[in-house]
C-alpha cells in the first residue's frame, strides 16, 4: 500500500513538471466570456468593432456601456482615440469614461500579413497575471509572452488567446504578437 501511494505521488509530481525552460501555463481552452476582466474586455472591444462595421448602433451602445462597467482603460493614445470615435458615432448620452487605476488595460492595433509587434508590460510577483487577446473577424494570430529572463510563460495562437500565470518576481514581460496569415488582422489585447 505504501509503495502504491509513493508511485502515485511520483507520477503526479512528474506530470506537473514543465519541460526545459518553459514555465507552466494555463493551456485549457479559453474560458467563457464572464471568466475574467481581461477576456471580457477584449470580447467587448471586438463586439464594438463588429457593430460599428455593420452600422448596428444598438449593439455598439451596449458594448460601450459594458466597457464602461468593466472600468477598462486604454493603454495607448491610439486605443483611446478609437473608443472616443466609437462613442461619438452613438447618439444620446453615455456615461463618462473613467477607468480604474489597476486595470484592465487594453490596446488595439492592426498587423499586416507576416507582421509582428512587441509590447512591454509589468506584472506583479505573486499575483495572477492575465493577458487576453481577440481578433476582429476571427483572424488567427500567434502570441508569445516571455519574462525578464527570456523564459516563455505562454505561447498560443488562434482568433482568441488567453494566458494566465503567476510571476514569481515583479518584472517586465515582453508580449510578442505575430500575424502568420496572408492578410491584415485587427486585434484587441487586454492585461489584468
Amino acid at each position: 500500500m505504501a509503495w502504491s501511494r509513493l508511485i502515485t505521488g511520483s507520477l503526479l509530481l512528474t506530470a506537473c513538471q514543465a519541460p526545459g525552460d518553459v514555465a507552466m501555463q494555463d493551456s485549457s481552452p479559453p474560458p467563457p466570456a464572464y471568466a475574467d476582466d481581461a477576456t471580457r474586455t477584449v470580447n467587448t472591444l471586438a463586439s464594438a468593432s463588429d457593430a460599428l462595421a455593420r452600422g448596428d448602433e444598438g449593439q455598439l451602445r451596449s458594448a460601450l456601456l459594458a466597457l464602461s462597467e468593466l472600468g477598462a482603460r486604454p493603454d495607448d493614445p491610439q486605443s483611446e482615440l478609437m473608443v472616443v470615435g466609437w462613442r461619438s458615432s452613438v447618439s444620446g448620452d453615455l456615461p463618462p469614461l473613467r477607468g480604474r487605476t489597476l486595470g484592465p488595460a487594453y490596446r488595439s492595433g492592426e498587423l499586416p500579413a507576416g507582421g509582428t509587434i512587441s509590447l512591454q508590460q509589468t506584472f506583479l510577483a505573486g499575483q495572477s497575471a492575465i493577458i487576453a487577446l481577440k481578433t476582429s473577424g476571427g483572424g488567427h494570430i500567434a502570441v508569445k509572452v516571455v519574462d525578464g529572463d527570456e523564459r516563455t510563460v505562454c505561447a498560443s495562437s488562434g482568433g482568441a488567446v488567453r494566458c494566465r500565470w503567476t510571476p514569481p518576481y515583479t518584472q517586465r514581460h515582453q508580449i510578442r504578437i505575430k500575424n502568420p496569415r496572408g492578410g491584415r488582422v485587427r486585434y484587441f489585447i487586454s492585461f489584468s
